[in-house]
């Protein structure tokens, strides 16, 4: 019969030293002590009169809760503890309490008889309160051996929900350990607030409660909200007997390895990652910033654990493969590949976002899982996979849904940490647009809100060659579109490969092509405040300056944007300035730098011509000019458009024939050819062409 009522796998974390004994104030019975319903009622005669005719109801139905909260609060624990006071010997069969091998006891009252009960069997056991360890923990290597502790819990009330360090001792004994709760009662007030505790943690382990009296439907709310399965005690109602019948139980059961090891990484895993989103979008900032080598210990940690617990589990006889991953529960995996999303590792990215959707999650975790997946693939240009995820992810869950309903996804431009580029159709008119979608981690205000679509109106009203017409924006306070005219071609970055460089006279029109869209930019009372090479389309008629940065979404201690803005954004922006026509200045100079070295000016700029020796040397000069950090004595839109149009102009075997500049090398030979300034990019001039005032040309 014992077999019966104790589970096979509460008996299994007994013998492996998993599990941890919550006794309630019913386990008093085991001494002659008096449970909650007489302690109150004695209690009740230290209140007022007038209130004690509705506090001695309140007891003979049941609602103990708020009369120990009120007797807390108008009588004091001293009350309490002399209601509970009492002289009894230990009943037969309570000894064996301390006969089971608990991993610890934790005690709502009556922590003092636990001891003794330890004592008689000639064992010393510490007896402490929650207010005596700094960061309680059950871990081994946080106390000098692994005997078990009492730890006298705070009685129902505010302490247990207010106590930080409880509440994580708590969370992680509910989620590495197997908790037995005995010497409740369905109506016992401690019992409640556990109960809610456990619900501000969530579902961790298997857990069980001796409990009588409880119906199949109460039962069946406890498995399912806090996964505590009840054992009904039966005609077991006797705790000598339940004692009994419980060291028995165990016994009868074969013993388990313990698997506390790999739960306890697991669950550290979870608690390095709480403050990630489980959405990868909303989650691209904080997920940058997380230790990703601290993460990374972690996950190998797992695996090994997994692997050791695996081999115990086999007894050497077959080769179990276990790799964690398993253990790791859905949301934390949804965060984890965001971490490694943000880094670029979307290998990683992709087994995590895939293991939630294996594993069968709930649907909310099955969405956001296909919404990650999707975003993944644009980041490795699967466009088609991206594209159907998204779409797919959008029914399931409609907050998923990145446009508005007016318009239907076709394409997935482009994708990194900071931005998604879509392309879309307009239901009704059938025109295709472009969007530019930007999530922050948090939503902001309505005054930034606003500030947001006035400047996306004053865009809307520039029209120029070199810039992306934009028709409108939108905003949650969360996610930020801007709706666009679609431009085809690719972006400069994908053109220019991972070091690829470009010829100079193609760089330098280039970059006086950019210029000319800056500064009508400016021109128009803006800044554009993200310039970098993915954010410029090299198109059929020229490039196209895209994804112009509005407030409140290019802010330079987002992670995310400093890290893909790394070299080309301005160093007074990261200090924190305002941006400014001078910091457009560097960024233009530095995609310069880079079309023509083949790497960014991230670090300790090195001239181009290091990287390009056959470079006309007067580019260096300007260069250096365009990217001082001091933006005082950094190049204007027109003093660096001039200086660039006037090396296009002037080949340098011209110059030094006239006499260049001090310090100038000439050159052995004229280039084949040099384009002018105003020609097609790919169009060449096989004579360079001669202004009639060569001096103004190169100031």
């Amino acid at each position: 019969m014992t077999m019966e009522i104790i589970p096979s796998e509460l008996a299994q974390a007994i013998q492996a030293g998993d599990c941890v004994l919550w006794s309630g104030a019913g386990i008093g019975a085991l001494a002659g002590r008096p449970g909650w319903k007489v302690a109150l009622t004695r209690a009740i005669e230290h209140c007022a009169v007038g209130v004690q005719p509705q506090l001695h109801d309140l007891v003979a139905e049941g609602r103990l809760r708020p009369v120990l909260a009120y007797i807390g609060r108008h009588c004091g624990e001293s009350a309490l503890a002399s209601s509970m006071a009492g002289e009894g010997t230990p009943v037969a069969g309570s000894e064996l309490l301390a006969a089971i091998p608990w991993r610890a006891c934790f005690a709502t009252a009556y922590g003092e008889l636990i001891r003794d009960l330890y004592a008689a069997r000639g064992q010393e056991i510490e007896l402490l309160t929650h207010r005596e360890i700094h960061r309680p923990t059950l871990r081994a290597c946080a106390r000098d051996d692994e005997r078990p502790m009492i730890l006298r819990t705070p009685p129902a009330g505010r302490s247990m929900r207010a106590d930080r360090a409880l509440f994580e001792l708590v969370e992680e004994v509910t989620r590495t350990r197997t908790i037995f709760f005995f010497g409740f009662s369905k109506s016992d007030p401690d019992f409640a607030e556990i109960l809610e505790l456990l619900g501000r943690i969530g579902r961790g382990r298997r857990h069980y409660a001796w409990l009588a009296d409880v119906s199949a439907a109460e039962a069946e709310e406890l498995l399912e909200s806090r996964n505590i399965e009840v054992i009904d005690p039966g005609a077991l109602v006797d705790l000598g007997a339940a004692l009994q019948a419980l060291h028995e139980g165990t016994g009868e059961h074969a013993g388990g390895a313990s698997t506390s090891r790999v739960e306890l990484v697991a669950f550290d895993l979870a608690r390095a990652l709480a403050h990630v989103p489980v959405r990868a979008d909303i989650a691209a900032d904080i997920a940058f910033a997380c230790d990703i080598e601290g993460l990374d210990r972690l996950v190998a940690e797992l695996a090994q654990a997994a692997e050791e617990a695996a081999s115990l589990l086999s007894d050497g006889l077959v080769q179990v493969e276990d790799d964690g991953f398993d253990r790791i529960d859905v949301s934390t995996l949804l965060r984890l590949g965001n971490v490694y999303l943000a880094r670029g590792r979307t290998t990683d990215a992709r087994r995590c976002f895939k293991a939630v959707r294996l594993r069968g999650a709930g649907p909310e975790y099955q969405a956001v899982a296909l919404f990650n997946l999707a975003l993944a693939a644009a980041a490795n240009g699967l466009e088609r996979l991206a594209v159907s995820g998204l779409r797919s992810a959008a029914e399931a869950d409609r907050s998923l849904s990145l446009l508005p309903e007016r318009l239907e996804l076709e394409a997935v431009r482009a994708y990194d940490p900071s931005r998604l580029v879509l392309g879309g159709r307009e239901h009704r008119s059938g025109e295709r647009v472009e969007l530019w979608l930007r999530t922050l981690g948090q939503p902001v205000g309505i005054h930034d809100q606003r500030r947001f679509h006035l400047e996306v109106q004053r865009a809307v009203e520039l029209s120029h060659p070199g810039v992306q017409r934009l028709r409108g924006g939108f905003t949650d306070g969360q996610l930020f579109g801007i709706i666009a005219d679609p431009i085809p071609g690719v972006t400069l970055e994908e053109a220019l490969g991972g070091g690829g460089r470009m010829a100079m006279y193609r760089a330098l029109r280039l970059s006086m092509a950019l210029l000319d869209a800056i500064a009508a930019i400016h021109a128009h009372g803006m800044v554009h405040r993200d310039i970098r090479p993915a954010q410029v389309v090299l198109a059929a008629e020229g490039p196209v300056l895209c994804g112009q940065g509005f407030s409140p979404l290019i802010n330079f201690r987002r992670p995310t944007l400093r890290h893909l803005a790394d070299g080309y954004v301005a160093p007074e922006l990261l200090a924190g300035e305002a941006p400014s026509p001078t910091s457009d200045v560097y960024s233009v100079a530095a995609v310069l730098y880079r079309a023509l070295s083949g790497r960014s000016p991230s670090t300790s700029v090195q001239p181009a011509s290091a990287f390009q020796p056959e470079l006309d040397p007067r580019i260096d000069e300007v260069l250096a000019l365009a990217l001082h950090p001091d933006p005082g004595l950094r190049l204007s839109p027109r003093r660096l458009r001039s200086e660039l149009a006037g090396i296009v102009s002037v080949p340098m075997l011209l110059v030094s024939r006239l006499g260049g500049r001090p310090g100038e090398a000439p050159v052995a030979e004229a280039p084949e050819s040099s384009p002018s300034a105003e020609a097609p990019m790919d169009e060449c001039v096989r004579r360079p062409r001669l202004r009639a005032d060569l001096g103004a040309s190169l100031l």
